[in-house]
């Protein structure tokens, strides 16, 4: 799995801005969805 650091941090943000106390495996969850859907995950 490639990460540009642009992608990576704009990923991690979106996750932030959602659940500001999201925890390590929330964070590799949405990485892992934006890597095969190249969207952001929606938490809720």
């Amino acid at each position: 799995m490639i990460y540009y650091g642009e992608d990576f941090a704009d990923v991690l943000l979106s996750v932030m801005e959602q659940k500001a106390e999201a925890t390590d495996q929330e964070c590799l969850q949405a990485l892992l969805y934006y890597y095969e859907y190249d969207d952001f995950m929606d938490f809720e």
